[in-house]
């Protein structure tokens, strides 16, 4: 079966697709709605699913300019890459959906004579309008990374350009530790969110890891800040994933019932079995804490290894990972989106599903069309 992905000529129109299906809403220029088909159309770059469709809310990203966005593994400039990404997920939203931008580290350099300076650029690139009044990939073009990291700061002023009430959200793109607060020149940006979040729980705090992998200490900063904010805490290791991810976080509702790259519906590999019950909400049967259990739960099957979650399999084209990529796509489908596979153990594919977290998907192939997902800490 020639899969989904492969008939799209690449990462982009994936993305592009994947936005459409879970942002909620329509390009229609009169704000009405499609009706939902909950049909697959075979011809889509990707499955449609009406049930994960998320409403469109108020958000602003947060791009981070600072100077170590120059590195070049993305592949290519970080900042590049970043400013593609959010260019791409912004212009693919529904029509109408409002979206601020904010900046930071792109007004100074990283020298100790300019710190100062660094920590209070912070620069609104964008006001929140609806999409489509102004041409982001424009905003954005200029854009060198040169100096500090305020996220703390960063936080403050994106929430100010969001509305009062209802759902807002900001999403913070970066691949760094705030430079300033430990300092004393910036807010702490944990305490930020948290301050936020707890102002108004409608408004949620959302990060994106960009090549945290190697750089623990601030991947653990930003899982604070979401974790503060109420959001959802997402690392990407390559530009494709960076573009996959912000459109999850941009559709927390959609990306819930996503299998994650750590997790699957509050059910996060390591869980204990009082821990899976919590999260679906149900009584569970008693499971013997030595050798390996499988359990059936909503649209997953759970591994317990000496009771504790060990591997998720979703084998229904109704779950998709939080990248987009389901059951009946192709090999060349999840390559697009992961880089090249390597072999698992009985003939199944090993894709990396979290480089931070060293997880992965684990595929069931079949003819190369797959047929099963396995989020594990395998290889």
């Amino acid at each position: 079966m020639q899969g989904q992905v492969g008939r799209v000529a690449g990462s982009l129109a994936l993305l592009g697709a994947l936005v459409a299906a879970c942002a909620g809403g329509s390009d229609r220029r009169d704000g009405t709605a499609p009706v939902p088909d909950r049909s697959r159309d075979l011809s889509a770059p990707m499955p449609v699913s009406a049930a994960q469709e998320a409403p469109a809310v108020p958000t602003v990203v947060v791009i981070d300019a600072s100077g170590s966005m120059v590195t070049q593994d993305a592949p290519g400039q970080r900042l590049e890459a970043a400013k593609a990404a959010v260019t791409e997920v912004v212009t693919l939203l529904p029509w109408g959906h409002e979206v601020g931008l904010v900046v930071y580290g792109s007004g100074t350099g990283s020298s100790d004579a300019e710190q100062v300076a660094g920590c209070q650029d912070v620069v609104v690139a964008r006001e929140v309008a609806p999409r489509g009044q102004r041409d982001v990939a424009g905003v954005l073009a200029q854009l060198q990374p040169s100096g500090y990291t305020p996220i703390g700061l960063s936080l403050q002023t994106a929430a100010d350009l969001l509305p009062k009430t209802g759902p807002r959200q900001v999403v913070v793109v970066s691949d760094g530790l705030d430079t300033c607060a430990p300092d004393g020149l910036g807010v702490d940006p944990c305490l930020a969110a948290q301050e936020l979040h707890a102002a108004d729980p409608e408004l949620t705090v959302s990060t994106i890891g960009f090549r945290t992998e190697s750089d623990p200490a601030a991947a653990e900063q930003l899982d604070c800040i979401a974790t503060a904010g109420g959001g959802k805490a997402l690392g990407a290791a390559t530009s494709t994933l960076l573009g996959t991810r912000l459109s999850a976080a941009l559709n927390s509702g959609w990306s819930a019932q996503a299998l994650g790259s750590t997790s699957f519906r509050g059910i996060a590999l390591g869980s204990t079995i009082d821990e899976v019950a919590a999260a679906v909400d149900e009584d569970l049967p008693t499971i013997r804490s030595r050798g390996v259990v499988e359990l059936e739960i909503d649209d997953a099957t759970l591994q317990l290894t000496d009771g504790l979650v060990t591997a998720i399999t979703v084998a229904t084209p109704d779950v998709r990972t939080i990248d987009g990529l389901a059951v009946g796509d192709s090999r060349a489908d999840a390559e697009l989106l992961y880089g090249p596979a390597r072999p698992g153990p009985d003939g199944d594919l090993l894709v990396s599903a979290d480089a931070g977290a060293a997880t992965s998907f684990r595929l069931g192939v079949d003819d190369d069309e797959i047929v099963s997902i396995t989020l594990c800490a395998c290889g």
